[in-house]
């Protein structure tokens, strides 16, 4: 699915305004390709591409003189992958007011490789899915995922995951 066309995703539905995506600054990928039963773990696949400017706001509010994005927002553009599949699959309709919130009790690790620069014009990731549980009152969302700069791997993150809850 083409994020830049599909703007359903990011606007607020009735009753559940905060059941979308983040826009704006937060707002990293592009495109989502979604595999239902793929991945390491037949539970789906993902995979996301973005677009970066060599202008980008993040960039110079890293580190003195070392303009890169930094790795959170790599993680936070999985998290959004991840809340494109819940959107596309309409996984919080059984809950009154879906909204996503961080996993409590999920032990979550990632390894830097690489770094994304200005001279760097997109990335792209994947996440394979491990667990899509929905229960009366959440939908739970974890998986494994990498984050590509061309065709080196330069974050990996084991265990990321997402709830909606309402």
């Amino acid at each position: 699915m083409d994020l830049r066309h599909e703007r359903s995703y990011y606007e607020p539905r009735p009753n559940s305004p905060h059941y979308r995506l983040s826009q704006d600054k937060l707002d990293f990928l592009d495109e989502v390709q979604i595999i239902e039963e793929g991945g390491r773990y037949g539970r789906g696949y993902l995979h996301a591409v973005g677009s970066i400017s060599p202008n980008a706001w993040f960039f110079s509010r890293h580190f003195y003189q070392d303009p890169v994005m930094p790795g959170s927002l790599g993680v936070e553009a999985v998290l959004q992958a991840l809340q494109a599949y819940a959107l596309h699959n309409d996984l919080g309709r059984h809950l009154e007011s879906p909204h996503f919130t961080p996993l409590s009790n999920q032990q979550t690790t990632w390894k830097y490789r690489g770094q994304l620069t200005p001279e760097n014009d997109s990335f792209h990731l994947e996440v394979h899915l491990s667990d899509v549980d929905v229960v009366s009152n959440s939908v739970r969302l974890v998986g494994d995922a990498s984050v590509w700069k061309d065709d080196i791997r330069i974050y990996e993150v084991k265990g990321i995951g997402v709830q909606v809850v309402g």
